[in-house]
């Protein structure tokens, strides 16, 4: 049975501390070990920690790895020498640490929420590469936006949806656009990760390509808001855009055949579970073009002309019924 999002330890990283482009994966690692131990209210910022116990924190194996454990102290030792944490003394396999540097207020700033049994798959994994990996999923992470007050969602920005290109993942952690595209690939396949891959580009007034959209990712929880994202921004902007009339009718045309089957079935009271994917993109695709219809409209009036394209002449698409359909079907799938 798959946690509930209230039951999964969150772990919370300050964007300052993460995005720096001097802290390696060993840093990075011992960074979220600490933030992990960190206690609110706690009387005192020294603590005792054992390189075992921080491995511990990260896995939840106690047993004994070398290699493991010599990477979290090189980690602390890193933090030491920026001046997030301070050693105040140390052993072989134990340290006091003084972690007052660690404690931000989530609700200021920027910042980046893990999930502990995330940092657990990975690092639980035969993935030879799995600090490296640790570090750039919780780079990739960080250019979500977690926040459901970061503005209204427009092209390039929806809460739990990324869409940054794999150029600017591939900078941000100094890797190959290559090696991003590996790690996608093995983060999806561990399911920390959902990629809904773009098939579309951005067009001009003219129906000239200006570049392609990229591809829009997250959380796999996510998926149903990813999906609906990059559909609706690629029904405004791409090929199935307004702007390309050619293209345009002859997609509007297919949708619409789409539109008055599934019509048909909800008058008929004969809507399967598996037609609910269907509905959502169809009803996707009309809602943007009645947006773009009223809009068109709107320009109209103001200059006003009539308005004409072999797109849009036939008027809005009722959605009603097919939102009727989708919101029946989303109180009947949220667990009580």
């Amino acid at each position: 049975m798959e946690l509930e999002e209230k039951e999964r330890k969150i772990i919370w990283l300050s964007n300052a501390v993460i995005k720096d482009g001097n802290l390696s994966a060993d840093g990075l690692l011992a960074y979220i070990a600490l933030r992990c131990i960190l206690r609110s209210n706690y009387e005192y910022s020294a603590y005792f920690v054992s390189l075992r116990g921080l491995k511990f924190q990260l896995t939840g194996l106690y047993a004994y790895d070398s290699k493991f454990e010599k990477k979290i102290k090189s980690g602390v030792s890193e933090l030491h020498k920026i001046g997030i944490v301070k050693i105040l003394d140390e052993s072989k396999n134990d340290m006091l640490l003084d972690l007052s540097n660690l404690e931000f207020d989530t609700n200021k700033g920027y910042f980046t929420m893990l999930y502990l049994d995330e940092v657990n798959s990975i690092l639980n994994s035969d993935y030879q590469g799995r600090f490296a990996l640790l570090k750039y999923f919780t780079a990739m992470i960080g250019t979500i936006n977690h926040s459901k007050k970061g503005g209204e969602p427009n092209d390039y920005y929806a809460p739990d949806v990324g869409t940054q290109t794999i150029a600017y993942l591939a900078n941000i952690v100094s890797v190959t656009e290559r090696t991003i595209i590996n790690y996608n690939a093995i983060l999806v396949k561990m399911n920390l990760l959902y990629v809904c891959n773009s098939t579309n580009a951005v067009r001009n007034e003219k129906g000239e390509i200006i570049n392609s959209f990229s591809n829009a990712y997250g959380r796999p929880e996510n998926r149903k808001q990813i999906d609906s994202f990059q559909r609706q921004r690629e029904c405004k902007h791409g090929n199935s855009g307004l702007k390309l009339s050619k293209e345009g009718v002859n997609l509007r045309r297919s949708m619409k055949q789409r539109y008055n089957n599934l019509c048909k079935k909800i008058e008929n009271h004969s809507v399967k579970s598996n037609d609910i994917q269907k509905i959502q993109e169809v009803y996707d695709f009309f809602f943007v073009q009645n947006e773009n219809y009223d809009k068109k409209l709107k320009e109209c009036d103001e200059k006003g002309v009539v308005l004409y394209n072999p797109i849009l002449e036939r008027g809005k698409v009722d959605v009603e019924p097919l939102k009727r359909i989708l919101d029946k079907h989303e109180k009947e799938d949220t667990p009580c």
